[in-house]
């Protein structure tokens, strides 16, 4: 059944980003190929930022996906839409998983604070200023019943986040769906935590589910404004316990009304 639904929404992608006019190259010394393999001939090779034209042709292989561009075939996993354009900052709602096109590489909230220390697994961790106040009211009210929560990773640059992404498809291969393209992370949205207990166990794994830690979050982070997005069967990307991101309460509690409640048969 996952698998169904994923082969789905990857069919609806291919056919949405074919008909798209323009893409962008987020990584250097992309090749452009005659045809949609890796075993054709480079016809020329692309760099950071360079500008591509879709013919309106994909393709789907067992290695990498293919776009057919004024040229030649590209790789789809190394191109996104032209990057939107944003003056300020991002409402605290917004929905970075819809987006038709990505966030651009220079973007950065201009109002980011430090998590205090006391709750990060390693120092300089940041988050915009309503999210890490909220945070922090989460991650006590935890304490108090019982839970020791810290933060393992929050607020990521857009080119640090296309590191983790390069790395992914090394560690993976090009259908991973455990990290996500730069300038469609949530992280860059100075507004997502990978959370984890103290003592780390389970720290980044799918064991924390079974965690009480998780558990209370599961019941209590919609009370501050926290939701977790990428739960059981969701289309974007691998099951993520530890990853919690802000949207508000009034935007959570509907969150959880609609979702949590639902998916506890799943």
């Amino acid at each position: 059944m996952k698998r169904k639904i994923f082969l789905t929404f990857l069919i609806v992608l291919l056919t949405f980003i074919a008909t798209a006019d323009k893409f962008y190259i987020f990584v250097d010394s992309l090749n452009m190929r005659t045809c949609p393999s890796v075993n054709c001939s480079v016809v020329k090779t692309l760099h950071f930022k360079d500008v591509v034209n879709s013919t309106g042709k994909a393709e789907y292989t067992p290695s990498f996906d293919w776009i057919e561009v004024e040229g030649g075939w590209v790789s789809l996993q190394y191109i996104d839409y032209l990057p939107m354009k944003v003056n300020g900052n991002l409402p605290i709602d917004f929905d970075m998983n819809y987006s038709d096109s990505p966030l651009p590489p220079e973007y950065e909230p201009n109002d980011l604070v430090e998590i205090p220390a006391e709750y990060c697994f390693k120092p300089e961790l940041k988050l915009r200023k309503e999210a890490e106040e909220a945070l922090v009211q989460m991650l006590n009210a935890a304490k108090k019943a019982g839970y020791e929560i810290i933060v393992v990773s929050a607020y990521r640059s857009w080119y640090y986040q296309r590191n983790l992404y390069l790395d992914a498809i090394i560690k993976y291969g090009p259908d991973q769906t455990a990290v996500a393209k730069p300038g469609r992370s949530e992280h860059q949205l100075g507004l997502a935590v990978d959370l984890a207990r103290k003592d780390g166990k389970c720290l980044l794994l799918k064991c924390f589910k079974n965690t009480p830690e998780y558990r209370w979050l599961v019941n209590n982070s919609y009370k501050f404004g926290f939701v977790q997005p990428y739960f059981k069967y969701n289309i974007l990307y691998m099951e993520e316990p530890w990853h919690f991101r802000y949207i508000g309460k009034e935007a959570a509690n509907e969150f959880y009304e609609t979702y949590i409640k639902s998916r506890e048969n799943m």
